[in-house]
């Protein structure tokens, strides 16, 4: 089972990151053949996840607004629906004139783009990750964790936090957008399934501001910002 498609033995790293490219939780040693819904179905995380417990800050005003949101975190179709999470609309449902629905998409793919450094500075640090381990699967997992504090441990010594940072703006800065800034509806009384709409909608709707929109997101996406 640890057997994957691409025919080599493997176990899979489920981690929880930040913007800031540090890994808070993980849950590492699932068979590499396992696909992200089941190892997420059987992990600690998902355990965390749905009663609540996971690292999250208190709900906080988004830059620039009076609206008290709460911290999210960022997933695909893997992952079950919840308030505190954060997926992109179906593009099967999706039409050219829906264009917030659409930013709100590219965002989320834009954030995702942290996690991906994430790992990426990860990797490079620790060429162990990169090539065969020739050692017990109870080895290889004490490995990464071992990597994975590392990590963490060594983001704070260097300014490399900073750097990809800038990197990121640079790498999709264009002519800004001037759009108008709307607050948003209180979110007490509501359903659960109609909470996570009104949250989504929070942030699809500060994407779409001025205070909260990037420069490239329009072009990128391929939408009139007027539509």
């Amino acid at each position: 089972m640890y057997f994957n498609y691409k025919r080599t033995f493997s176990i899979v790293l489920m981690a929880l990151a930040d913007s800031n490219y540090r890994f808070m939780m993980i849950d590492v040693g699932a068979a590499g053949l396992d696909g992200d819904s089941y190892v997420f179905c059987n992990s600690t995380l998902r355990t965390q996840f749905m009663n609540d417990k996971l690292p999250l800050l208190s709900p906080q005003c988004l830059p620039g607004s009076s609206t008290i949101t709460p911290f999210v975190l960022i997933g695909d179709e893997a992952f079950p629906p919840k308030a505190t999470l954060l997926k992109p609309h179906s593009r099967q449902s999706l039409s050219d004139e829906d264009t917030m629905q659409w930013v709100f998409n590219y965002c989320l793919s834009w954030a995702c783009m942290s996690v991906e450094y994430t790992f990426g500075i990860m990797t490079q640090r620790f060429k162990c990750l990169s090539c065969k381990m020739n050692c017990s699967c109870d080895t290889a997992e004490a490995v990464v964790k071992a990597v994975y504090v590392l990590h963490n441990y060594l983001l704070k010594e260097d300014n490399l936090v900073a750097e990809v940072h800038q990197d990121l703006y640079q790498l999709g800065k264009k002519k800004n957008y001037t759009g108008n800034f709307k607050p948003f509806a209180p979110m007490r009384g509501y359903h659960p399934s109609q909470r996570i709409t009104v949250i989504r909608n929070i942030f699809a709707q500060y994407f779409m501001a001025t205070i909260g929109e990037v420069p490239w997101q329009y072009r990128s996406t391929h939408v009139n910002p007027a539509s």
